[in-house]
């Protein structure tokens, strides 16, 4: 068997996005911006990115209504741009799976040393591989599995940052001067904010990844664009409240830095560090249940095509790709086992993983260019193609990386690679 069932409907929908976007974009990715960008930075990177991010919702909540499919916003780049295209895209899209996965891992493994009271420093890779065999055997008996997870834990979250802010911002409003001497004193400079602003913006990869688990969702012509515009505002507000909370305290020189940091903030010390503690790793647990979730989807549509072998494209009993799950797992153990044993850092990873998504959401533009008609047209695509120059700006010949993994897949198309795999 390879086609999906839809089994998941507006709720479910809603609870799957959330938890794949607010966990590490939450708990990971404000330490790892003020680590690289300062407060000030950070906050300028969050203000620039949340409006940067809206046509892109747009865009792709209007093309997973088109094309509700396991391929995703790979499908949406083979209508742009044909199929030979689509294998390009479809390689990038692996290939920043497999830097961003291990990066997520990392943040939830982080998370967990210091529940245990252990240096996050040493142990932080250890959790993280046993992070994603926990998410890898969950997802196998199937996504009806994953719904309560999702249900009890992403509530618990949300409750956590609306009371947290609800505490701290009342308290540190002198964060606010503190931010202004920084301002006269440091130099903002135009890479602090377009660095934090790219490594933000992998707290927004949530809605493109979500394409590649769209076969699964009921009734996709209602659900898909609300479930889209509504996570959307909801998650954005969160955010740009949460941004402000974490800049001011580190402006008064909170020390909230690195994958870990904000256990300074949500935690604090004494018997509610634990139990603060225990949530927030339930949330994580929950965040990477729904990214290996919609990783597994890419992976499980790249073989469907003869792009991959074809035992990756294989269903178990629970209608589940559990070879290619278990197949990714793989990857992502030795993924892991290189990091921690090399001098790559993990903000290197976020931004080999938003390179990939920046060169899809190119090809989502070109695909909703023809999509769409008239001057709503225009008005989206132009601020569309403004984001994405932003965000590209700064790689440079970087940007050498996703483009030679295009050209690999664009050259790979076709029976040369159906037939290496028929063998």
């Amino acid at each position: 068997m390879t086609q999906l069932q839809r089994r998941v409907g507006f709720w479910g929908g809603i609870l799957m996005v959330f938890s794949m976007i607010v966990g590490s974009g939450f708990l990971g990715v404000p330490g790892i911006m003020v680590e690289q960008a300062g407060p000030l930075g950070s906050l300028a990177g969050w203000l620039l990115i949340i409006p940067l991010a809206a046509p892109m919702v747009h865009i792709f909540a209007r093309l997973g209504t088109r094309f509700p499919s396991a391929d995703g916003a790979v499908a949406y780049a083979e209508f742009a741009f044909g199929p030979r295209a689509a294998s390009g895209f479809s390689f990038v899209v692996l290939g920043a799976f497999m830097a961003g996965m291990p990066a997520f891992f990392f943040i939830g493994g982080a998370y967990m040393a210091e529940l245990l009271q252990l240096n996050p420093d040493r142990y932080a890779w250890v959790f993280a591989v046993l992070l994603g065999v926990f998410s890898t055997a969950l997802n196998t008996k199937g996504t009806d599995k994953l719904g309560w997870l999702s249900a009890f834990v992403v509530p618990l979250l949300l409750t956590l940052m609306v009371v947290g802010m609800a505490w701290y911002l009342p308290q540190n409003l002198d964060g606010f001067a503190a931010l202004h001497t920084l301002a006269q004193t440091e130099s903002l400079s135009w890479h602090s904010v377009w660095t934090a602003a790219v490594i933000a913006f992998w707290a927004f990869q949530g809605w493109e990844s979500m394409s590649f688990g769209l076969e699964e969702f009921k009734d996709p012509e209602k659900t898909i664009p609300r479930i889209y515009w509504i996570s959307f505002l909801l998650i954005a507000a969160l955010y740009a409240l949460f941004a402000l909370t974490v800049s001011l305290l580190a402006a008064k020189g909170l020390q909230i830095s690195g994958p870990s940091g904000l256990v300074a903030m949500l935690a604090g010390y004494g018997p509610l560090r634990i139990v603060v503690l225990m949530l927030v790793v339930g949330v994580l647990v929950t965040n990477a249940n729904a990214w290996v979730f919609g990783c597994s989807r890419i992976f499980f549509a790249a073989a469907r095509k003869g792009l991959l072998p074809p035992a990756m494209a294989r269903l178990n009993g629970a209608n589940v790709p559990a070879n290619t799950l278990w197949i990714l797992m793989a990857v992502y153990g030795l993924t892991i086992g290189f990091i921690e044993f090399s001098d790559v850092d993990i903000h290197q990873l976020f931004m080999l993983t938003t390179q990939g998504f920046i060169l899809l959401y190119g090809a989502a533009i070109a695909a909703y260019w023809k999509v769409e008609q008239g001057t709503s047209r225009l008005l989206v695509c132009t601020a569309a193609c403004g984001a994405m120059i932003i965000l590209i700006s700064g790689f440079k010949w970087m940007m050498l990386v996703p483009a030679a993994i295009f050209i690999a897949g664009y050259l790979k198309h076709g029976r040369q690679l159906k037939g290496l795999f028929a063998a």
